[in-house]
């Protein structure tokens, strides 16, 4: 990979990881990756655990997961 590659990359990163932040604070401040990765842990300790069977055929375990991922939006 070439410089110009790393530069890109680096850029592409920063913006994506910028997009994140604006989607998560709902603003384009600046926020540190540590407070993101605080904000997620929060977040994701209020979700309830999907139990899903797999003693069931596979097809309908799959049913079951999507529709378990739905009622949590």
């Amino acid at each position: 990979m070439s410089i110009s590659d790393d530069k890109f990359y680096a850029q592409k990163d920063a913006n994506f990881r910028q997009r994140d932040y604006n989607i998560l604070y709902n603003d384009s401040k600046p926020h540190s990756e540590q407070e993101a990765l605080e904000l997620i842990a929060n977040l994701s300790k209020r979700l309830e655990p999907i139990v899903v069977n797999f003693d069931n055929d596979y097809a309908q375990c799959v049913d079951t997961l999507v529709d378990n991922m739905k009622s949590t939006k």
